[in-house]
């Protein structure tokens, strides 16, 4: 027999699926955009992603193709120690990514290549 105490807490585990944020490639113009859809979704879903491995899993499942598909597996196995995979905390993984899809080091880049000799 279910309690209503049961009902809730059923209630409160469900995943809340609204829009998903659109996966990321690699487009740096895209960075904030996919983070920002991502936060919402981990916002709404805080009783889901509540804890540091399940909000870093989500969002590396959205790091699909190009040059962040890339990135996602270099950093995974950066956190392989033999058979096990440590995460970490979500802020670091957070950071790591938006250092490593700074716009401005394509605009940097960009700059440089214009003023070669």
């Amino acid at each position: 027999m279910t309690t209503p105490a049961t009902n809730a807490l059923t209630r409160s585990l469900k995943e809340l699926h609204v829009n998903t944020p659109t996966p990321f490639n690699g487009d740096r113009s895209q960075l904030r955009i996919f983070l920002l859809d991502c936060k919402l979704y981990l916002a709404i879903n805080h009783n889901i992603y509540d804890n540091n491995d399940k909000k870093i899993a989500f969002v590396l499942s959205y790091l699909t193709g190009g040059d962040a598909s890339m990135w996602k597996n270099q950093w995974l196995q950066s956190k392989q120690t033999g058979t096990t995979l440590t995460l970490g905390i979500y802020a670091a993984f957070h950071s790591d990514l938006t250092d490593a899809f700074k716009e401005e080091q394509v605009q940097n880049s960009l700059h440089k290549i214009h003023n070669l000799p």
